[in-house]
Protein backbone atom coordinates (compact mmCIF):
# COMPACT_ATOMS: atom_id res chain seq x y z
CA UNK A 1 0.00 0.00 0.00
CA UNK A 2 2.93 2.43 0.64
CA UNK A 3 4.16 1.91 -2.93
CA UNK A 4 0.53 3.38 -4.12
CA UNK A 5 0.27 7.41 -4.52
CA UNK A 6 -2.47 8.33 -3.13
CA UNK A 7 -3.39 10.49 -6.50
CA UNK A 8 -4.32 7.00 -7.98
CA UNK A 9 -6.01 4.97 -5.00
CA UNK A 10 -6.05 6.80 -1.78
CA UNK A 11 -7.78 4.06 0.02
CA UNK A 12 -4.62 2.12 0.48
CA UNK A 13 -2.90 4.82 2.66
CA UNK A 14 -5.77 3.71 5.27
CA UNK A 15 -5.41 -0.02 4.64
CA UNK A 16 -1.61 0.66 5.34
CA UNK A 17 -2.61 1.60 8.96
CA UNK A 18 -3.55 -2.00 9.44
CA UNK A 19 -0.40 -3.40 8.57
CA UNK A 20 0.22 -4.50 12.15
CA UNK A 21 -2.64 -5.82 12.76
CA UNK A 22 -2.36 -7.83 9.76
CA UNK A 23 1.23 -9.06 10.99
CA UNK A 24 -0.24 -10.29 14.36
CA UNK A 25 -2.38 -12.93 12.72
CA UNK A 26 -0.15 -13.99 10.07
CA UNK A 27 1.73 -14.54 13.48
CA UNK A 28 -1.25 -16.39 15.10
CA UNK A 29 -2.26 -18.20 11.67
CA UNK A 30 1.31 -19.70 11.50
CA UNK A 31 1.25 -21.00 15.03
CA UNK A 32 -2.01 -22.76 14.17
CA UNK A 33 -0.70 -24.32 10.99
CA UNK A 34 1.94 -25.62 12.73
CA UNK A 35 -0.24 -27.50 14.79
CA UNK A 36 -3.09 -28.31 12.25
CA UNK A 37 -1.56 -28.14 8.80
CA UNK A 38 2.06 -28.11 8.42
CA UNK A 39 1.73 -27.45 4.76
CA UNK A 40 -0.24 -24.56 4.88
CA UNK A 41 2.83 -22.75 7.88
CA UNK A 42 5.40 -23.37 5.00
CA UNK A 43 2.94 -20.87 3.02
CA UNK A 44 3.21 -18.25 5.91
CA UNK A 45 6.39 -18.85 6.71
CA UNK A 46 7.61 -17.35 2.70
CA UNK A 47 5.05 -15.37 2.58
CA UNK A 48 6.75 -13.24 6.05
CA UNK A 49 10.19 -13.75 3.91
CA UNK A 50 8.94 -10.76 1.11
CA UNK A 51 7.75 -8.68 3.71
CA UNK A 52 10.73 -8.94 6.15
CA UNK A 53 11.67 -5.50 5.34
CA UNK A 54 8.44 -3.80 6.88
CA UNK A 55 7.78 -5.78 9.53
CA UNK A 56 11.36 -5.18 10.66
CA UNK A 57 10.98 -1.08 10.50
CA UNK A 58 7.34 -1.55 11.96
CA UNK A 59 9.16 -3.85 14.90
CA UNK A 60 12.70 -4.03 14.94
CA UNK A 61 14.55 -6.71 16.83
CA UNK A 62 17.60 -5.23 17.40
CA UNK A 63 19.93 -6.26 20.33
CA UNK A 64 20.84 -3.32 23.15
CA UNK A 65 23.58 -1.79 22.73
CA UNK A 66 26.02 -0.95 25.28
CA UNK A 67 25.08 2.88 24.95
CA UNK A 68 27.19 3.48 28.25
CA UNK A 69 30.51 1.92 26.36
CA UNK A 70 29.55 3.80 22.73
CA UNK A 71 29.45 7.03 24.93
CA UNK A 72 32.60 6.07 26.72
CA UNK A 73 34.72 5.27 24.06
CA UNK A 74 33.54 8.63 21.71
CA UNK A 75 34.83 11.75 21.66
CA UNK A 76 32.13 14.27 23.49
CA UNK A 77 32.29 16.35 20.66
CA UNK A 78 31.05 13.90 18.22
CA UNK A 79 27.99 12.97 20.15
CA UNK A 80 24.15 15.05 20.27
CA UNK A 81 21.00 14.66 21.60
CA UNK A 82 17.43 15.21 19.95
CA UNK A 83 14.31 15.21 20.87
CA UNK A 84 11.25 15.41 18.59
CA UNK A 85 7.55 16.30 20.42
CA UNK A 86 4.16 17.12 19.29
CA UNK A 87 3.31 19.11 22.71
CA UNK A 88 -0.14 19.69 22.62
CA UNK A 89 0.66 23.79 23.25
CA UNK A 90 2.31 22.42 26.68
CA UNK A 91 -1.18 21.69 28.34
CA UNK A 92 -1.63 18.48 30.54
CA UNK A 93 -3.97 16.14 28.32
CA UNK A 94 -6.03 15.38 31.73
CA UNK A 95 -5.52 19.18 33.39
CA UNK A 96 -6.13 21.34 30.76
CA UNK A 97 -6.63 24.57 32.77
CA UNK A 98 -3.76 23.91 35.19
CA UNK A 99 -1.11 26.96 34.20
CA UNK A 100 1.21 26.36 36.81
CA UNK A 101 3.28 23.67 35.59
CA UNK A 102 3.46 21.55 32.34
CA UNK A 103 4.44 17.84 32.76
CA UNK A 104 5.69 18.13 29.01
CA UNK A 105 8.00 21.42 29.80
CA UNK A 106 9.43 19.54 32.91
CA UNK A 107 10.24 16.63 30.57
CA UNK A 108 12.29 18.62 28.57
CA UNK A 109 13.54 20.11 31.16
CA UNK A 110 14.85 16.90 32.52
CA UNK A 111 15.47 15.32 29.61
CA UNK A 112 17.95 18.19 28.80
CA UNK A 113 19.04 17.43 25.39
CA UNK A 114 20.90 19.24 22.39
CA UNK A 115 17.81 20.09 19.95
CA UNK A 116 14.39 19.94 20.43
CA UNK A 117 11.78 19.65 17.95
CA UNK A 118 8.59 21.55 18.85
CA UNK A 119 5.08 21.14 17.13
CA UNK A 120 2.14 22.58 18.43
CA UNK A 121 3.75 23.95 20.59
CA UNK A 122 1.92 27.45 20.41
CA UNK A 123 3.57 30.78 21.42
CA UNK A 124 5.21 30.22 24.59
CA UNK A 125 7.95 31.78 24.16
CA UNK A 126 7.48 34.70 22.37
CA UNK A 127 4.33 36.10 24.34
CA UNK A 128 5.19 36.75 27.44
CA UNK A 129 1.98 36.07 30.06
CA UNK A 130 1.46 34.23 33.56
CA UNK A 131 1.59 30.44 32.21
CA UNK A 132 4.38 28.15 32.95
CA UNK A 133 6.60 30.99 34.20
CA UNK A 134 9.28 29.12 36.09
CA UNK A 135 9.28 26.32 33.59
CA UNK A 136 9.40 28.57 30.34
CA UNK A 137 12.03 30.92 31.92
CA UNK A 138 14.34 27.39 32.89
CA UNK A 139 13.63 26.52 28.93
CA UNK A 140 15.09 29.87 27.93
CA UNK A 141 17.99 29.95 29.94
CA UNK A 142 18.71 25.98 29.01
CA UNK A 143 18.42 26.90 24.87
CA UNK A 144 20.47 29.88 24.19
CA UNK A 145 19.00 29.58 20.37
CA UNK A 146 15.35 29.37 19.56
CA UNK A 147 13.57 29.68 15.94
CA UNK A 148 10.25 29.04 14.66
CA UNK A 149 8.08 29.12 11.75
CA UNK A 150 3.76 29.85 10.96
CA UNK A 151 3.07 26.19 11.50
CA UNK A 152 0.79 25.49 14.81
CA UNK A 153 3.74 27.22 16.79
CA UNK A 154 6.39 24.82 15.45
CA UNK A 155 9.84 25.71 17.17
CA UNK A 156 13.24 24.39 17.37
CA UNK A 157 15.33 24.80 20.59
CA UNK A 158 18.99 24.27 20.41
CA UNK A 159 22.31 24.27 22.53
CA UNK A 160 23.92 24.79 19.21
CA UNK A 161 23.70 27.97 16.78
CA UNK A 162 21.12 27.47 14.57
CA UNK A 163 19.98 29.36 11.19
CA UNK A 164 16.45 29.63 9.47
CA UNK A 165 16.67 28.08 5.48
CA UNK A 166 12.65 27.40 5.34
CA UNK A 167 11.43 27.89 2.05
CA UNK A 168 8.45 29.61 0.32
CA UNK A 169 5.69 26.91 0.61
CA UNK A 170 1.97 26.41 -0.74
CA UNK A 171 -0.86 27.48 1.83
CA UNK A 172 -1.51 23.58 2.84
CA UNK A 173 -3.86 24.15 5.66
CA UNK A 174 -2.12 23.13 8.87
CA UNK A 175 0.87 21.00 7.65
CA UNK A 176 4.38 22.16 6.74
CA UNK A 177 7.96 21.68 7.87
CA UNK A 178 10.61 24.30 8.96
CA UNK A 179 14.08 24.05 7.92
CA UNK A 180 17.11 24.87 9.58
CA UNK A 181 21.49 25.06 9.40
CA UNK A 182 22.85 24.23 12.80
CA UNK A 183 26.41 23.94 13.28
CA UNK A 184 27.01 21.27 15.90
CA UNK A 185 30.38 20.91 17.34
CA UNK A 186 31.84 22.87 13.79
CA UNK A 187 29.79 20.22 11.39
CA UNK A 188 27.23 21.30 9.48
CA UNK A 189 23.94 19.67 9.96
CA UNK A 190 20.45 19.97 8.04
CA UNK A 191 17.81 19.75 10.58
CA UNK A 192 14.28 19.80 8.97
CA UNK A 193 11.40 19.77 11.75
CA UNK A 194 7.99 18.07 10.27
CA UNK A 195 4.50 18.61 10.81
CA UNK A 196 2.76 17.37 7.93
CA UNK A 197 -1.03 18.12 7.56
CA UNK A 198 -3.35 16.60 10.44
CA UNK A 199 -6.36 14.59 10.03
CA UNK A 200 -8.63 17.43 11.69
CA UNK A 201 -10.62 15.75 13.28
CA UNK A 202 -12.89 17.27 15.47
CA UNK A 203 -13.12 16.82 19.04
CA UNK A 204 -16.54 15.22 19.15
CA UNK A 205 -15.53 13.09 16.01
CA UNK A 206 -12.77 11.80 17.99
CA UNK A 207 -15.03 10.93 20.81
CA UNK A 208 -17.46 9.35 18.55
CA UNK A 209 -14.70 6.92 17.24
CA UNK A 210 -13.59 5.89 20.43
CA UNK A 211 -16.79 4.83 21.11
CA UNK A 212 -17.15 2.76 17.53
CA UNK A 213 -17.03 -0.43 18.38
CA UNK A 214 -20.09 -0.55 21.00
CA UNK A 215 -22.41 2.41 18.55
CA UNK A 216 -21.72 -0.35 16.13
CA UNK A 217 -24.27 -2.78 17.51
CA UNK A 218 -26.69 0.00 18.49
CA UNK A 219 -27.00 1.71 15.09
CA UNK A 220 -24.05 0.26 12.45
CA UNK A 221 -25.64 2.20 8.87
CA UNK A 222 -24.96 5.73 11.16
CA UNK A 223 -21.86 5.15 12.59
CA UNK A 224 -20.67 3.23 9.03
CA UNK A 225 -21.93 6.59 7.48
CA UNK A 226 -20.01 8.64 9.68
CA UNK A 227 -16.90 6.53 8.83
CA UNK A 228 -17.40 7.04 5.29
CA UNK A 229 -18.09 10.25 5.20
CA UNK A 230 -16.20 11.76 7.84
CA UNK A 231 -13.10 10.14 9.12
CA UNK A 232 -12.65 8.56 6.18
CA UNK A 233 -13.20 12.20 3.82
CA UNK A 234 -10.83 13.60 6.23
CA UNK A 235 -7.79 11.12 6.43
CA UNK A 236 -8.24 10.97 2.40
CA UNK A 237 -7.64 14.86 2.41
CA UNK A 238 -4.73 14.44 4.68
CA UNK A 239 -3.10 11.75 2.86
CA UNK A 240 -3.01 13.88 -0.52
CA UNK A 241 -1.69 16.54 1.61
CA UNK A 242 1.25 14.17 2.98
CA UNK A 243 2.10 13.31 -0.59
CA UNK A 244 1.96 16.86 -2.19
CA UNK A 245 4.20 17.99 1.56
CA UNK A 246 6.78 15.07 1.16
CA UNK A 247 7.37 15.88 -2.82
CA UNK A 248 8.23 19.51 -1.41
CA UNK A 249 10.44 18.44 0.98
CA UNK A 250 12.74 15.55 -1.06
CA UNK A 251 13.09 18.86 -3.93
CA UNK A 252 14.17 21.20 -1.37
CA UNK A 253 16.55 19.01 0.49
CA UNK A 254 18.16 17.80 -3.21
CA UNK A 255 17.98 21.66 -4.03
CA UNK A 256 20.29 22.30 -0.98
CA UNK A 257 21.87 18.87 0.01
CA UNK A 258 22.25 17.06 -3.35
CA UNK A 259 25.49 15.36 -1.38
CA UNK A 260 24.56 12.06 0.50
CA UNK A 261 27.20 13.15 2.81
CA UNK A 262 25.69 16.20 3.80
CA UNK A 263 24.16 15.36 7.45
CA UNK A 264 20.45 15.46 6.77
CA UNK A 265 17.40 15.03 9.85
CA UNK A 266 13.93 14.99 9.04
CA UNK A 267 12.01 14.74 12.29
CA UNK A 268 8.78 15.54 13.90
CA UNK A 269 5.30 14.76 13.76
CA UNK A 270 4.45 13.24 10.48
CA UNK A 271 0.75 12.09 10.98
CA UNK A 272 1.51 9.08 9.38
CA UNK A 273 2.67 5.64 9.79
CA UNK A 274 6.34 3.90 8.77
CA UNK A 275 5.77 2.50 5.62
CA UNK A 276 3.17 4.69 4.38
CA UNK A 277 3.67 6.37 1.06
CA UNK A 278 4.91 9.82 2.35
CA UNK A 279 7.36 7.92 4.30
CA UNK A 280 8.73 5.61 1.62
CA UNK A 281 8.80 8.76 -0.31
CA UNK A 282 11.26 10.84 1.67
CA UNK A 283 13.18 7.43 2.88
CA UNK A 284 13.41 6.25 -0.91
CA UNK A 285 14.28 9.67 -2.72
CA UNK A 286 16.57 10.86 0.08
CA UNK A 287 18.23 7.99 0.90
CA UNK A 288 17.19 8.11 4.81
CA UNK A 289 17.47 5.43 7.34
CA UNK A 290 14.76 5.62 10.13
CA UNK A 291 16.34 5.97 13.44
CA UNK A 292 13.76 3.59 15.35
CA UNK A 293 14.06 0.55 12.95
CA UNK A 294 17.96 0.95 13.00
CA UNK A 295 18.27 0.49 16.84
CA UNK A 296 14.65 -0.19 18.65
CA UNK A 297 13.44 -3.48 19.50
CA UNK A 298 9.26 -4.33 19.11
CA UNK A 299 6.84 -1.80 17.89
CA UNK A 300 5.62 1.12 19.41
CA UNK A 301 2.94 4.31 19.36
CA UNK A 302 3.73 7.80 19.41
CA UNK A 303 -0.27 9.17 19.85
CA UNK A 304 -1.50 7.84 23.09
CA UNK A 305 -5.94 8.95 22.92
CA UNK A 306 -8.81 8.31 21.52
CA UNK A 307 -7.68 4.94 20.18
CA UNK A 308 -5.31 5.96 17.76
CA UNK A 309 -2.47 3.99 18.31
CA UNK A 310 -0.19 4.80 15.76
CA UNK A 311 3.64 5.12 15.44
CA UNK A 312 3.14 8.76 13.70
CA UNK A 313 6.27 10.99 15.23
CA UNK A 314 9.48 9.39 13.24
CA UNK A 315 13.20 10.38 12.99
CA UNK A 316 14.83 10.02 9.60
CA UNK A 317 18.52 10.67 8.85
CA UNK A 318 21.68 10.39 6.36
CA UNK A 319 24.90 11.59 6.14
CA UNK A 320 27.55 10.86 8.28
CA UNK A 321 25.67 9.87 11.74
CA UNK A 322 25.01 6.79 14.04
CA UNK A 323 21.87 6.75 16.16
CA UNK A 324 23.53 4.55 19.38
CA UNK A 325 19.77 4.73 21.18
CA UNK A 326 16.23 5.90 20.95
CA UNK A 327 14.07 6.60 23.68
CA UNK A 328 10.07 6.93 23.54
CA UNK A 329 8.85 8.87 26.73
CA UNK A 330 6.11 8.55 29.03
CA UNK A 331 4.47 11.19 29.88
CA UNK A 332 0.89 11.55 28.89
CA UNK A 333 0.45 15.40 29.26
CA UNK A 334 0.35 15.45 25.49
CA UNK A 335 -1.78 12.91 23.15
CA UNK A 336 1.77 12.20 21.39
Amino acid sequence: CGYISPERFVLAQTINLSFPIWLVLGLILLVVNLMVWRRMSLAWAVAFIPCSGPILTVSPLNLPLRKDKIVADSDSDSIFTLMTYNAYMFRDFDDYNATESSPTLQYIIDKDVDIVCLQESSNLFLTPNGTFVRQRYKILDMYPYMTHGEFDGDFVLSKFPIRNITPEQPAWGSGGYLAYEVDVHGHKLILINTHFQSFAFKSDERQRYQGLPGELKESPRAELSFVKRTLLAKMNIAFRLHAEQARHLVAFVDSIALDQEVPVIIAGDFNDVAGSYAYRLLRNRLHLSDAYADVAFGPTITYNRNRFYFHIDQILYRGGMTVFDIERGDVRSSDH
